[in-house]
């Protein structure tokens, strides 16, 4: 049964290049996009305020 899975999804994969490679396109930029909001996130939680802030100051 895996074999003829393969094989089906192998055959698509030749008969359609241009969608496989628009979908591996955009699943790697969609990754991108998820890591660079996962950095930020990080970098918030992980900020402290500079000694003498904005809201420290009259």
């Amino acid at each position: 049964m895996n074999i003829v899975l393969f094989q089906l999804a192998w055959q698509t994969v030749r008969t359609r290049k241009a969608a496989f490679a628009g979908c591996f396109i955009t699943m790697i930029c969609a990754q991108l996009l998820v890591t660079a909001c996962a950095v930020l996130l990080e970098s918030g939680a992980r900020a402290r305020p500079a000694d003498g802030g904005a809201a420290t100051q009259p």
